[in-house]
């Protein structure tokens, strides 16, 4: 079982999706294991926070008082971030749902600008998803159809 897409825009397991639309966020500034949706604190791994129990020896409360209250500020709130047409991409679900064909213009347009700006750590792979992706989302586009996630 995986991921799949119409218009050919994704097929392949749900954490390949979950890694390559994190690297998408990362491109754009979002921090998306932090941000609403993703952030569980309860996950292994996940919660920067798990420490905060530790009763440090030296007992420096004010540190603890300052990191228990940066740890309210999560999870990242979407509209805390300068808006994007890639948030609808990074927000959706990753296993149904479907995306409006003019939202797969803008998405395809910035998935581009992504690509077109060569980051340093893109590989040949994320190269290949993000363009699988946005030519997905162009179709989709022009077609005037919904992309649909299942």
């Amino acid at each position: 079982m995986g991921l799949d897409t119409t218009h050919n825009a994704w097929h392949g397991p749900h954490s390949a999706f979950g890694n390559w639309r994190t690297w998408v966020a990362s491109k754009i500034g979002i921090p998306l294991k932090l941000m609403e949706g993703f952030y569980y604190e309860n996950e292994t791994g996940l919660d920067p926070f798990l420490s905060l129990e530790y009763e440090f020896p030296d007992k420096d409360n004010l540190a603890m008082f300052q990191l228990r209250e940066l740890k309210k500020q999560f999870p990242l709130k979407w509209k805390s971030f300068k808006p994007s047409k890639l948030h609808i991409l990074l927000h959706h679900s990753d296993c149904d749902g479907e995306i409006n064909w003019k939202d797969c213009g803008e998405i395809h347009k910035e998935l581009m600008k992504i690509i077109n700006s060569k980051p340093d750590d893109m590989d040949e792979y994320l190269l290949t998803r993000t363009k699988e992706f946005a030519d997905g989302c162009w179709k989709a586009y022009r077609r005037r159809e919904t992309l649909r996630f299942h």
